[in-house]
Formats: C-alpha cells, sequence, structure tokens
C-alpha cells in the first residue's frame, strides 16, 4: 500500500492494482456560493495503472461481476482485451460492441466471465445541480465549468470528483474500443448525457486523455450510442451535476 497526492490508497489483489483516490480543487474565479458543499475529498476506485495493464501475460484489473453498483454510480473503461466500451451511468452498465461499418450494438448485462482491462468508477451519495451557463463551446469549455465548479466550493489543491451534464449538443465525435476494429461516429443534434471524472491528473491516475482535464463518455438519449467521448462543437440547454459525498 502507497499514497498518491496524500490521499490515495493502493490495494493489490487477484486481478492487479486497485486505487481509492480522494482530492480538491485550486483557484478561485467568481465563485458562487451553493446551498451544499461538495467534499473535496471525493472517493474515485481505479481498477488498474497504466503500467500494469502493458505488462507482459496481463489479463484484466477487475471482474465485473465484482462491481457492486449504486444508483449514483458512473465510470468508464475499456473490457478485457479491449473487446466492448464500457460506462456506467446511474449503476447501470452499457456495454458497447463494435460491428462492421462503425456499428455500435448496446448490452447491459454483466456476463459472470467479464471483465475489464481498466476501470475508474466514482458513486456519489447525491448528485447536485449547479448553475450552468446556456451554451458550452467543446471539451475545453466544459473543463472550465468544471474547474469553476470546483472553485464556488472553495476546494484548493490537486482536484478530482465526478460530474454528469445533459444538453443538446450540435455534434460530437464519439469512438468505441473493439477487437479487431473498434467504431467511431459523429451524433448530431441529439440530447445526450455525459459522464466522467475531472482531476488534475498529473500522475497519471484515472486515464485521462493527454493535455486534457477530463475522461468523459456520452450517451444518446435520440439514438443506441453510448460510447467514449473525443470531442464536441456546442452544447445547449446545458444542466452541470457533480457529485457530493
Amino acid at each position: 500500500m502507497y499514497s498518491v497526492s496524500g490521499f490515495a490508497s493502493l490495494k493489490s489483489g487477484a486481478f492487479g492494482a486497485v486505487l481509492v483516490l480522494s482530492a480538491c480543487a485550486s483557484n478561485a474565479v467568481d465563485p458562487v456560493v451553493p446551498e451544499q458543499r461538495m467534499t473535496c475529498l471525493a472517493p474515485i476506485e481505479v481498477y488498474g495503472t497504466r503500467a500494469s495493464v502493458k505488462a507482459e501475460g496481463f489479463a484484466e484489473s477487475v471482474r465485473l461481476p465484482s462491481i457492486r453498483p449504486a444508483p449514483t454510480m458512473i465510470g468508464y473503461g475499456p473490457s478485457a482485451g479491449y473487446k466492448d466500451e464500457l460506462t456506467v451511468i446511474d449503476g447501470v452498465f452499457h456495454i458497447a460492441t463494435a460491428r462492421r461499418d462503425n456499428q455500435v450494438t448496446l448490452s447491459h448485462a454483466v456476463s459472470q466471465d467479464s471483465g475489464a482491462a481498466f476501470l475508474v468508477t466514482s458513486s456519489p451519495k447525491t448528485w447536485t445541480t449547479m448553475p450552468g451557463p446556456e451554451r458550452i463551446d467543446g471539451l475545453s469549455g466544459l473543463e472550465a465549468q468544471l474547474t469553476a465548479a470546483a472553485q464556488s466550493y472553495g476546494c484548493g489543491g490537486a482536484v478530482a470528483f465526478s460530474f454528469k451534464v445533459t444538453g443538446l449538443v450540435s455534434s460530437a465525435n464519439w469512438s468505441v474500443v473493439g477487437r479487431p476494429t473498434g467504431a467511431e461516429g459523429v451524433l448530431a443534434n441529439e440530447h445526450v448525457e455525459i459522464v466522467g471524472i475531472y482531476a488534475d491528473d498529473t500522475d497519471d491516475i484515472y486515464f485521462i486523455p493527454e493535455g486534457r482535464l477530463i475522461h468523459a463518455h456520452i450517451r444518446s438519449f435520440d439514438s443506441p450510442i453510448t460510447a467514449h467521448l473525443n470531442a464536441f462543437d456546442r452544447l445547449t440547454e446545458v444542466s452541470i451535476s457533480v457529485g457530493m459525498f
């Protein structure tokens, strides 16, 4: 067991490393005093590391049947063998499997032999909706809004917390891992939900893409797509929620 940034512990088990982490944010900009307080030390469970998934003979970091999702849980990761894209929303697994011609099938059933190459989850006690803008422009705009959210709650230091955002997206690029090939596509003018983890992840714990502050997945309410979110243009009818612990 060791500590990362003072708020993380590593537990080794049969399927590799499990990190339980917490952190908090800094820099104040036009703070909005919320009715509730966000706990800056937000627990995040991380199954696997960048190093472990590259190790010789690696198979999986966690068996999915061992996960007991709370009704508030969100999460993301690829399945064992990078055959499927895994997203957890409100405690339900969305398992996206790439087919031919960038087609995707979705299922919610977790089989007894299923696993994840890595998995990042968070289960807040509740979700609290914050005042949001009329529109958000791209991932950078979303990151700026989440940075402001952390600042409005008075967090200081490193930051890591879960989020959910809904709205009408003008255009969003998504992708799904797969073997032998994955799938990718574009959502246009669809009502969506975006979930993920925001973190100043200097230690590269949460599998956040290089150069970003968030790892985000997207679910469409208008078409059967749940996938990794690569980019989007504009989000309107915005509602932002952060996890409360």
